[in-house]
């Protein structure tokens, strides 16, 4: 790779990293309320945290009341950190990676048609995946976690009740010495398969903002503004969120520490889908989708709207 290519490939970091930190820290709350509630379910009857009503609409705003009410405004912001250190980590490996494969393509004369495109998203996939998913994990784990719910939870070889982890460090060492080091990957494989819902983003946004570009007034000009940034990457990161939500459901599931040491356990992602269908109806793999929609789907736009807007200043920058 040459070292323009580099350097332009460096500034997609930056603006990838830059971008993802922002958005994931103003929308944490609601990432929040999505995984508890994508949790519910199976142990209802050993949750605090239960919807009292149906509907997705109605169990999202009474979760939300819920959470506040017994834990605090606080516990909304339960494993913030590993959210923006994911967030901003996954989103500048995938923007650096991502462009350095399509600029390879657009160097050999290729044309970046959707097949290029598709190969570019699931390189950058499959690596930010493998690179992150330990850190998703604990903050899963963070944000699942209250004293109330796990006095319910009892380690069945000590008989000790489950004590809560301090913080996001201490979690990642508790897992380790309680669980093995491949306790990290709990739900790597309902995460591989998410790889589809960067494909389905990337892809989507590529191509409607070359679409857009090639009709649009100013044809000379080839950065988007704010808002065109922001409306491509709602629209775009609208439809990657609903076609995979149901496997965000099942992941959240088998990383859950309950799954651990409570008698009804998944053994893996199918058995999860098995058994969630057969207790629980279709209806529990869009749990949560309300808090998630509303969270993801502007935190994708306002995110690809930074990153145009970084790229924008950096690429006036001489270098």
């Amino acid at each position: 790779m040459s070292d323009g290519s580099f350097k332009l490939d460096s500034k997609a970091l930056i603006a990838g990293f830059s971008s993802g930190a922002v958005t994931n820290l103003l929308l944490h709350p609601l990432d929040s309320v999505k995984t508890r509630l994508q949790s519910q379910g199976r142990t209802d009857k050993f949750e605090v945290f239960k919807p009292k009503h149906h509907g997705y609409f109605a169990e999202t705003i009474v979760g939300t009341k819920e959470i506040i009410k017994n834990e605090g405004w606080r516990a909304l912001y339960q494993g913030v950190g590993s959210s923006v250190i994911g967030a901003s980590v996954s989103w500048g490996l995938y923007f650096f990676i991502y462009n350095s494969v399509k600029s390879r393509y657009e160097k050999n004369g290729q044309t970046p048609l959707t097949r290029y495109l598709i190969l570019s998203s699931v390189t950058a996939g499959l690596a930010t995946c493998l690179a992150t998913h330990p850190i998703w994990l604990v903050k899963t784990r963070m944000q699942l976690q209250n004293k109330k719910s796990l006095e319910k939870i009892v380690d069945p070889l000590s008989g000790r009740v489950v004590v809560p982890y301090k913080n996001s460090l201490d979690a990642v060492k508790r897992i380790i010495s309680e669980e093995g080091l491949s306790a990290l990957y709990i739900g790597l494989i309902p995460s591989l398969f998410l790889i589809s819902h960067g494909v389905i983003n990337f892809v989507c946004y590529d191509e409607l903002k070359s679409f857009y570009l090639k009709r649009r007034k100013n044809k000379g000009d080839n950065n988007l503004n704010a808002l065109e940034g922001f409306v491509i990457g709602y629209l775009t990161k609208l439809v990657a969120v609903v076609s995979t939500y149901p496997l965000q459901v099942v992941k959240t599931r088998l990383q859950d520490q309950k799954n651990k040491y409570h008698h009804v356990r998944y053994d893996g992602m199918i058995d999860a889908f098995f058994k969630m269908k057969k207790y629980e109806g279709y209806r529990t793999f869009f749990r949560g989708i309300i808090p998630h929609v509303v969270r993801t789907a502007p935190s994708g736009a306002i995110t690809f709207m930074l990153y145009e807007q970084i790229m924008n200043v950096l690429n006036k920058i001489p270098v």
